[in-house]
Order: structure tokens, then sequence, then C-alpha cells
């Protein structure tokens, strides 16, 4: 019913102050060589205080280490102030091999837009299209560019492929006018949520397509949730999951094992067949396509769709 994750043990070799929200942590392997990152990709790191959070692996000068970029975040719910408050250099955290929700495709050209500590995806994604020979423009949004974690350097090495667009005192970005101007492009984005809606709002409109990377999924109940069952084909139990609980709960509380990690909808790990029944997809995992086919479930957010009592899973 499940695997076991493998998990590499990570020293903290380095950590650098980049602004006054962010540190970089440099994780080198205790074992000695660490698998590849493709670009885009990010790694699952557990804290000794038991949190996971999942972060963009982003160029290093090293192939021996991993480099990462954390956002101090005000609503934090411990990963982020333990790892800028406490994680100390010499200290030891576990993470899971790269993985890759947001691959960077073959194109004629790219548009990246990144939002705050969104940034940290295309870093990787740049140098790849530069190592491809592919035309690419940045267009990085935040209140101020003393707050924006590498815009220094990225200015500096790339001149006028990198705008920066400051939205404190200012207007915010017209993305409807950004997407326009690069009509060959395959357009990327990754930000917070109100920054996504907006560029996807504005591709829509276009007519364009847009890959999104989300920092989180849709965990929070809903008022409108209701009960439904959910049965457990391969396991052959039906159990209720109420209103303001997770499916993923309510299986763990039954002693049934899943494979599961963010809890938020964010990784994928807990992907379940789904046998019948429609769903109300809240991850961000599924492209809309996959939602759409109503194959699949991410036990940790998503749930029966109003007026569906039952779901089947193969579980």
């Amino acid at each position: 019913m499940g695997q076991v994750v493998e998990k590499i043990r990570l020293r903290v070799a380095e950590k650098t102050t980049l602004t006054a929200h962010v540190v970089e942590l440099h994780l080198v392997s205790e074992a000695g060589e660490l698998p590849p990152v493709e670009p885009g990709a990010h790694v699952e790191v557990t804290l000794r205080n038991g949190i996971s959070r999942q972060y963009s692996v982003v160029p290093s000068s090293s192939h021996d280490e991993w480099c990462v970029a954390v956002l101090r975040e005000a609503d934090s719910r411990g990963g982020s102030v333990y790892i800028h408050d406490e994680l100390a250099v010499g200290d030891v955290v576990e993470a899971t091999e790269p993985r890759s929700l947001f691959p960077l495709e073959e194109a004629p050209e790219y548009l990246f837009l990144a939002g705050g500590i969104g940034i940290t995806p295309f870093l990787s994604m740049i140098e790849e299209a530069e190592r491809r020979g592919r035309p690419w423009n940045l267009v990085y949004t935040g209140k101020s560019a003393e707050t924006m974690v590498y815009a220094s350097s990225l200015r500096s090495r790339y001149g006028q492929r990198v705008l920066i667009h400051e939205t404190f005192g200012r207007t915010r970005m017209d993305c409807a006018r950004v997407i326009s101007a690069h009509p060959r492009a395959e357009v990327y984005c990754c930000g917070p949520t109100s920054y996504i809606d907006g560029v996807r709002t504005a591709a829509e409109t276009a007519g364009r397509k847009v890959h999104i990377e989300h920092f989180h999924g849709d965990a929070n109940p809903q008022e409108d949730d209701q009960a439904f069952e959910l049965e457990l084909v391969d396991t052959g139990i039906t159990l209720t999951v109420p209103a303001g609980r997770t499916a993923l709960d309510v299986v763990d509380d039954a002693g049934v094992f899943v494979l599961s990690s963010c809890r938020e909808g964010t990784c994928g790990t807990c992907e379940t067949p789904v046998l019948s029944g429609e769903i109300d997809h809240r991850d961000v995992v599924l492209s809309p396509e996959e939602k759409a086919e109503n194959s699949r479930i991410m036990l940790c957010v998503s749930r029966a769709a109003a007026g569906t009592p039952r779901v089947r899973i193969e579980l």
C-alpha cells in the first residue's frame, strides 16, 4: 500500500543571510555524492523539529551540495522560523531526492514571471535556457529591489533580459501587456497565489498556456464541505470523511498506510487512483486536464465533489 521514501542526510555547510527575510542554505551529503537536479526541481527538507517543507534547488558553484533559499513567512507554522532562528551550520537535516513537478519543456523562447520568493525555480531554468541557446526574458515582481533576493546578481549578469518590477508605491504589473509582448514564448509563473491568479487570468484571456508552480494547495476546510464515504476497495473497508477533516487523516486513523509528505497538496506523494466518484480537486500538482480526467486524488487536500456521496479508491 505504499513504499518508504529514502531520505538523504545533509549537513548545513553554510547559512547566509541574503535579505532581511531570506536565508540561503548550502547542504552537503554526509554520504558523499548527491543525485543530479533537473531545472526547476525541488527537494523536501525534514527538520529536526519534525516539520517538512519543499524548496526549489537553486544553482550552486559546487556539484557536491544543494542550495536552497528560505523566506521567513509571516504565517509560518514552524518551518521557516525554525530555519531562520535555530538551524545552524553543522546541523543535520534530511531531504528527499529532487523531484520535478515544474519541468522546463522544449520551446523556441521562454518568458519567466516570478513573484517574490517564486524566483527560485527560475534560477536553474535560466541557466538551462542559456545552455539550450534559447531566448528568454524574466519579469521579477516584488515590493522593492532591496527586498528581492537575487535581483541584483540577475540584473548584473543578464542585463535587459531581466525586468525588475517594484510594487511599493507603484501600480501592479500589467500581466496582459507583458505576456502579449512575447507572443512566441512559453510562459512560466511562480509566486504567491494572488500573483499567480493575475497571470493565469491574463493568459487565459489571451488564449495562452501558462506553466504554474504554487507554494501551497488549498488545505483549509471550506464552509460548504460535506461528509462523504470513502471506500478503500483493496483494503475492503468504507470510511466516513466528515466535514473539517481530510481523507488522509481518516485513512491514517483507520490504520491504513498511505505514503504522504507535505499534507498541503503540493508534492503529489499521497496521489491515489480513483475508481469512481467525482472529486473536488484542491491540489496544485495535477493539471486542469488531469483533474478533468477524475482518475486520481490527493488525499491530503481533495475530497468528494458536492453531491457525490461516495468515492471509491484503489487502496
